[in-house]
């Protein structure tokens, strides 16, 4: 399944990537157009190939989404994988959090004693 949805991902990034050029050219190339854009539209040679390039990487993206398997009931295997998941998340979670504690009350610290330097600084200077 895993081949499959990078399968799925590199047709999407094609996907991106060929929106992005035919913007990219269609803008280069296209001269200003006024209101009636239907009769302009047909003497643009790219706009077929782009279209075509687009519905066709569409249409495969669509195949590999019907090809993923959707399982409706998970096995316990997985469930227990899930779960050990989800524990070992709130831990990091957790830890995650008391670092950002520490870090907060590190940078306060920092910041008290730059300022005591600078005041220490102000007060040496002679006065003129």
């Amino acid at each position: 399944m895993s081949d499959r949805l990078t399968q799925l991902q590199e047709c999407i990034n094609e996907q991106a990537g060929q929106f992005c050029n035919s913007i990219g050219v269609l803008q280069g190339s296209a001269a200003p157009c006024g209101f009636d854009t239907n009769k302009e539209m047909q003497d643009e040679p790219y706009c077929d190939l782009y279209a075509s390039l687009i519905a066709r990487t569409a249409k495969d993206i669509e195949i590999f989404i019907d090809s993923i398997p959707i399982e409706e009931n998970m096995n316990d295997l997985n469930k227990e994988e899930l779960a050990e998941a989800n524990e070992k998340r709130k831990e990091l979670r957790v830890n995650l959090e008391d670092a950002v504690t520490d870090g907060e009350e590190l940078v306060l610290h920092l910041r008290e004693k730059l300022d005591q330097i600078a005041k220490v600084q102000i007060s040496s200077r002679p006065s003129k």
